[in-house]
């Protein structure tokens, strides 16, 4: 162990396994592993990560000394000179550098696998920023990057020889197959098309395989903005409960006047738990006791940006706290895609959103609260439907946990896990170019005649791109003239139609604002959407803006079946101070930079 101790190695780069040998130096079972285990650094995709990601990493990192220490295998037969002469050789991939923190990475599963080769936690020399590195905050950033460089390639000459190496891979959208979808940055392929309807909706569905009734007896809610119970303002849990409870009467009073009536799906455009993400014991206290008898259908979710918060810091960046991993040799695992994978890449997942096997908290009692991925679609050919879930939180990079990342920012822990704001916003641009991928790959299959996209941000708040439009121009002409396509999104806390874009049907609202499931903040009109289908098998909307599912006042009195409370037609004062203090995503708050609502 003394060997080791003294040796000053890092992790291998090319390949992200911690091993101190050459390529040709190592024995099979070390080189295999190489070429298998993915970097403890490999920002959710399959890649090359060089020196530049690494001083971004290191760059945030305050005038604290930084102990490094990694995990480290060496020949038995290495005498100590051999191996430090050899180090310079070992490519840098990256150490995570936290403040007050020794780095810690998981051992490789290959350790002991090799006869003849040692393995053991290896101290490495410490890492002190300079002077000029302390006051990063106020550096212009190319200043920062060269303080940073020199000090590593100082300390590991390798570094330099990579350094102007491109990062590759990107997201790769990814879609539900089998039990569960399997997403993978860095591979530009699927390797096959998911099979539909995994959920077996349509069995249930009125007007096919046989069943009695008609399509328009079936429908589909959609929802924004919804989680301020146990989480939110003052008065969200209040509002929340009334938009609840509305939806609960809608699908009462729809049985009552047709017995057919058929609930199908609830989709949701993000902002699912205020004010900063899904902490465990959240989907019992926000969504499950608020919806009651609605969480026993299907529900298919993205995140907003106040879903990427401090009470689950760990979901752009599971590679530093990983708590499931999808690769080629488990694509068939039920959490990684099932027998037909979308995507075998090399990925890990930390998000407590995500579905419980892809690591996702509160298990079997959020069992129909579905996000498969952070970007994903669903097929139902019965219904000649297919949902599209898709991500553009990079848009709202600033205000990730609602307010970004300063002192009492709700985006800070997402920062302080991820290693930087640059990194935290380096994979939301990777969810925006899956997003971007599955809509484009989406749209040149154009199998379907009914699509409904999801997403979080209205065109305003991602630099004026229109889904819909952007989705029917990757088809051609002839096709996207035949296709009804609605688009949903939220992070604006009303019910608003914004576009008439159907030209069968100029009628038809296609690009629909429904943020106002009350979770925030006090706004309105507040409520939902419903969808039906016509008797030519196309969707319409059903109910939007209409009475039966909009509120255009609240209750002062909010009862429901366990609790019963006084709460405000509006935001008091003070309430209004709350609000600001833990978004910017309201017109009353100073950062705002949205158009005046309703």
């Amino acid at each position: 162990m003394r060997l080791l101790s003294r040796l000053s190695l890092v992790l291998t780069g090319a390949r992200g396994v911690l091993a101190s040998c050459t390529a040709g130096e190592c024995p099979d079972a070390v080189r295999d592993a190489k070429d298998a285990e993915p970097s403890l650094l490999q920002l959710h995709h399959q890649g090359s990560l060089g020196a530049p990601q690494t001083d971004r990493i290191l760059g945030q990192v305050a005038s604290e000394w930084t102990a490094v220490r990694a995990w480290t295998c060496v020949s038995a037969s290495t005498r100590t000179d051999q191996a430090t002469a050899a180090s310079p050789h070992v490519a840098w991939a990256a150490l995570l550098a936290r403040r007050r923190a020794r780095i810690l990475s998981r051992p490789p599963a290959w350790w002991n696998a090799a006869p003849g080769w040692r393995c053991a936690w290896v101290s490495m020399a410490a890492v002190k920023p300079s002077a000029t590195a302390a006051s990063n905050s106020v550096q212009p950033a190319a200043r920062r990057r060269a303080t940073t460089s020199t000090r590593l390639d100082d300390m590991f000459p390798a570094a330099a020889a990579s350094r102007n190496a491109q990062e590759t891979g990107t997201w790769m959208a990814s879609g539900r197959t089998g039990a569960s979808t399997s997403a993978g940055w860095g591979s530009t392929t699927p390797t096959s098309t998911p099979p539909p309807d995994y959920l077996d909706i349509a069995a249930s569905a009125r007007g096919v395989r046989g069943n009695d009734g008609e399509l328009s007896d079936n429908y589909y809610l959609v929802i924004g903005d919804n989680g301020g119970c146990a989480g939110g303002c003052d008065g969200c849990c209040g509002w929340q409960w009334q938009v609840a409870n509305k939806m609960k009467e809608y699908v009462r009073n729809r049985k009552a006047a047709n017995p057919r009536s058929t609930l199908l799906f609830i989709l949701l455009v993000g902002d699912n738990f205020y004010w900063t993400g899904a902490s465990p014991g959240r989907f019992d206290a926000t969504w499950k006791s608020v919806y009651q008898e609605l969480a026993d259908y299907p529900w298919f979710v993205i995140l907003g940006n106040h879903d990427f918060g401090n009470d689950d810091p760990d979901c752009l960046c599971p590679f530093f706290h990983e708590r499931a991993r999808c690769t080629a040799a488990d694509a068939t695992a039920a959490g990684c895609g099932g027998a037909k994978p979308y995507s075998i890449a090399n990925q890990s997942y930390a998000c407590n959103q995500l579905n419980a096997d892809k690591g996702g908290v509160d298990g079997d009692l959020r069992r129909n609260f579905h996000i498969p991925d952070f970007t994903f679609f669903y097929t139902i050919p019965e219904l000649d439907f297919e949902l599209i879930g898709l991500d553009y939180n990079w848009y709202d990079r600033h205000g990730i946990g609602g307010n970004g990342y300063g002192p009492s920012g709700g985006g800070r822990g997402v920062a302080k896990s991820c290693g930087g704001v640059e990194r935290v916003e380096d994979s939301l641009a990777r969810l925006r170019d899956a997003s971007n991928k599955i809509l484009d790959e989406r749209a040149k299959a154009a199998a379907w005649t009914n699509y409904a996209l999801i997403s979080h941000y209205p065109d305003w708040a991602q630099e004026g791109i229109n889904l819909r439009h952007k989705f029917l121009q990757g088809m051609h002409q002839e096709q996207a003239a035949q296709k009804r396509v609605l688009n949903f999104y939220g992070h604006t806390h009303i019910q608003q139609c914004d576009r008439h874009a159907d030209e069968e049907d100029p009628n038809l609202c296609t690009d629909i604002l429904t943020g106002g499931a009350g979770g925030c903040c006090g706004d309105k009109p507040a409520g939902f959407v419903a969808v039906t289908w016509n008797k030519d098998g196309k969707m319409t909307n059903e109910c939007f803006l209409e009475k039966d599912c909009t509120i255009w006042e609240w209750s002062l009195l909010q009862d429901n079946a366990t609790r019963s409370a006084a709460k405000p037609t509006n935001v008091r004062a003070e309430g209004k101070q709350e609000v600001c203090h833990n978004t910017v995503d309201d017109p009353r708050c100073p950062g705002y930079a949205g158009p005046l609502k309703l």
